[in-house]
């Protein structure tokens, strides 16, 4: 790793520590046995995931802000370095999730997909055709569906976020800065 560019390195860094805290979180409710498909629980569980996320996203950029440019980042760099961390934390915790669906509990899926059905049937209007065909798309998923779904939604909404956090996150060099020691003259 020493070789590979500060960039890189630092994205992976803050990557891997967000996805281990995602990861912590959705093993603690596993082995808590907390029911997921509960709608509080679902809601909380978004916004603590998206909570982790952005602040990964944000401590990541401006720690390879502060210690390899610095103090200045431009908004490139910003939204890179953000995209950076979410895909990797995007891939972990996908990797965690096909783990968890393939290998330790294969009966978490097939709850997921009956609890699916089970809220759309809830609503009436939906047709019946409509409701067949979504069961039989729902009822194909495997945990290798999930693996590619969840890389390609999560990695998407990173990029959106790291759009937004790279605006707040870059700081670029004022005309008064010194190029040498990044203070003003």
């Amino acid at each position: 790793m020493k070789n590979s560019s500060p960039l890189f390195y630092n994205s992976l860094i803050a990557g891997l520590i967000t996805s281990a805290i995602l990861v912590l979180y959705s093993s603690l409710l596993y082995i808590f046995k907390v029911d997921s498909f509960n709608l509080f629980v679902m809601m909380m569980t978004f916004v603590f995931q998206l909570t982790v996320l952005i602040l990964g996203m944000v401590f990541g950029v401006l720690h390879y802000r502060n210690k390899y440019c610095g103090g200045f980042i431009d908004y490139k760099n910003a939204f890179i370095s953000c995209l950076l961390i979410g895909i990797n934390a995007a891939i972990v915790v996908s990797l965690f999730t096909f783990v968890l669906y393939k290998f330790i509990a294969p009966e978490l899926l097939q709850d997921y997909i009956d609890h699916t059905i089970e809220m759309l049937q809830k609503y009436p209007t939906i047709p019946e055709d409509k409701l067949t065909q979504i069961y039989n798309e729902v009822s194909k998923q495997t945990p290798e569906s999930i693996l590619m779904g969840s890389v390609v939604q999560l990695s998407i909404g990173s990029g959106i976020l790291s759009l937004i956090i790279a605006a707040f996150a870059k700081k670029e060099k004022g005309v008064f800065d010194d190029e040498d020691t990044n203070n003003i003259i």
